[in-house]
């Protein structure tokens, strides 16, 4: 497995400069201020509006409410879209009920509570789109080579948003900015 040091040097070579700063900044928990600074350079990044800032202040929002409306609709047509064999038919009736449970959880704002299964369902759905190469160790670098943003929201899912954070605020930010990418992807 890479290290979180030869990814970065990876997103390095194939994101911009905005983009790898926003990420370092995500990646410092230890400072507050510059973690939501990055969050919202991050989600802004992949396509938040004006309002994501305010978003971040008031729990169950319009536009929060809006945002995961948009997230539910865009996911449901991607995985829709996707072309898959015959045997991961099953996996894409899963998604969509995977997709629905945390669409409901998040609608209720209980981020804590379907935070594992959020991510799950997003692996799977990228699983769906690529395959067993979402599985290979150099699918970070694959995904940047195609497609920088897809490839830097990839990485986030995967090193800073998989690991569980027990605080309920960080779960809800990693979430928002993820829902921010698939609700414009």
């Amino acid at each position: 497995m890479k290290t979180l040091q030869s990814v970065d040097s990876i997103i390095e070579k194939y994101a911009d400069t905005k983009t790898v700063l926003a990420m370092k900044k995500v990646s410092n928990k230890n400072d507050t201020e510059s973690f939501i600074s990055g969050i919202v350079e991050l989600a802004n990044i992949f396509g938040a509006d004006a309002d994501f800032s305010a978003m971040l202040k008031t729990v169950g929002s319009d536009h929060e409410k809006k945002l995961l409306s948009s997230f539910h609709s865009n996911t449901q047509l991607l995985v829709q879209k996707t072309w898959i064999e015959k045997a991961d038919e099953t996996l894409k009736e899963k998604i969509f009920f995977q997709l629905k449970l945390v669409c409901d959880s998040l609608s209720e704002q209980k981020y804590c509570e379907c935070y594992e299964e959020f991510i799950q369902c997003l692996e799977n759905i990228v699983y769906l789109m690529f395959g067993s190469q979402a599985q290979k160790q150099d699918f970070t670098e694959y995904a940047l080579r195609i497609d920088p943003e897809f490839g830097v929201f990839w990485w986030f899912l995967q090193t800073v948003a998989n690991k569980n954070p027990k605080d309920a605020k960080n779960c809800r930010l990693y979430q928002l900015v993820v829902m921010t990418f698939l609700a414009n992807y």
